[in-house]
C-alpha cells in the first residue's frame, strides 16, 4: 500500500467527516453514510484515485482501502 494514497484518503475523509481520520479509522464508524460516500468517490477521482463505492464497504479504513486499490492496480498490469 502506498503511504501517499493512505494520506490522501485520510485527508479526504477528514474533510468530509469533519474530524481527524487516521489510517485505521472506519469511514462508517465516524459518521460516513451513502451520500457522503459518493462525494468521497468524486473527491478521490479529482485527486487521481479511482474508487468504487463498493470498495469502501469492503475496505472501511484508509489503510485497507489503499491496499485494495494497490492490489487492483497490480492485477490490471
Amino acid at each position: 500500500m502506498t503511504s501517499a494514497n493512505v494520506t490522501l484518503i485520510c485527508q479526504i475523509w477528514s474533510r468530509l467527516l469533519a474530524t481527524t481520520i487516521g489510517p485505521d479509522d472506519d469511514f462508517f464508524d465516524h459518521g460516513g453514510y451513502s451520500l457522503l460516500l459518493i462525494e468521497m468517490v468524486i473527491q478521490a477521482e479529482e485527486a487521481g484515485l479511482t474508487i468504487d463505492p463498493e470498495q469502501v464497504f469492503d475496505h472501511r479504513t484508509p489503510a485497507a482501502l489503499a491496499a485494495a486499490l494497490d492490489a487492483t492496480l497490480e492485477t490490471a498490469r
